[in-house]
């Protein structure tokens, strides 16, 4: 038996199988195959996973009496659907199938989750968590990783890269002060282009620039400060201003950290609305 392509997997063969098991749910303790998610994707991943975890019982309800005498009532074209149901469960190589796609899908679900969540500080780590993403996904399908790059690589130009991401990484004092840290082009191109979109005359954008040249080696207040433990009290003075005015007070040479994080913030918001709305609206 041919297996589907990897589409059909991910989305026509959960709404068969329950279709075909709507009556039947006792096998799966009163339990959903199609569970509604954020996003299409991410409800077609909980779907595969909800297929592995009750194989089992898939495959006790095809071979039931109960589900035999059930297709035989049904018209030639809905038994044609259930035989084929039926093969497709009964394959073996159809676990592996999904066992395989829930491999490379999975480190693309945290990224997913990342960006539609409510918490805009995420934007900082998008950038870095996509590269590690890519390498977890080689690690894991050292074979054939090249071809889901490609995937990756036009669905990332297209929705998710922004140079607000970048720039989050470059201002992200807990990536940034690693002691393997290393700025690609791309990350000094992005942030340079904030910069310029931000501050409107020459010399505010010099001014800026030089501060992010004292930022990035650690110069002046910048050398002075456990900068990554720093970050996360910033963070959640972003997010509690009450808590930032005694951050602030205590300790006014963090100011410059704080208002170049707070100048960036709001604007993700409009960052993150447009991959949501390529990948589609929440599924009732």
């Amino acid at each position: 038996m041919r297996l589907p392509p990897p589409a059909a997997v991910l989305a026509g063969a959960p709404r068969r199988l329950t279709g075909h098991r709507c009556r039947r749910r006792c096998l799966l303790h009163g339990r959903d195959l199609l569970r509604a998610g954020p996003t299409r994707f991410a409800s077609n991943f909980i779907c595969l996973e909800s297929l592995i975890k009750y194989r089992h019982q898939l495959g006790q309800l095809i071979n039931s009496k109960q589900f035999l005498q059930h297709v035989n009532t049904l018209r030639p074209d809905s038994k044609d659907v259930a035989l084929e149901v039926q093969d497709m469960i009964s394959n073996a190589q159809f676990c592996e199938k999904i066992s395989y796609y829930l491999k490379v899908i999975e480190p693309l679900v945290l990224i997913l989750r990342m960006v539609d969540g409510d918490d805009k500080n995420d934007m900082g780590y998008v950038y870095k968590a996509m590269d590690k993403a890519k390498e977890n996904l080689r690690e894991r399908n050292p074979k054939a990783y090249r071809k889901w790059w490609a995937i990756i690589d036009k669905r990332w130009e297209m929705t998710l890269h922004h140079d607000l991401h970048t720039a989050g990484c470059f201002f992200n004092p807990t990536i940034q002060y690693k002691d393997n840290v290393h700025n690609d082009g791309e990350v000094m191109r992005g942030t340079m282009t904030v910069i310029t979109r931000l501050e409107r005359t020459m010399n505010e954008r010099l001014d800026a620039m030089a501060e992010v040249e004292r930022y990035r080696m650690k110069l002046g207040i910048y050398g002075g400060y456990n900068m990554r433990c720093a970050a996360q009290r910033l963070t959640l003075g972003l997010q509690e201003p009450a808590v930032a005015e005694q951050i602030l007070l205590l300790d006014p040479s963090l100011a410059e950290l704080y208002c170049l994080q707070a100048e960036l913030l709001p604007l993700d918001a409009a960052a993150a609305a447009a991959p949501q709305r390529e990948q589609g609206e929440p599924e009732n």
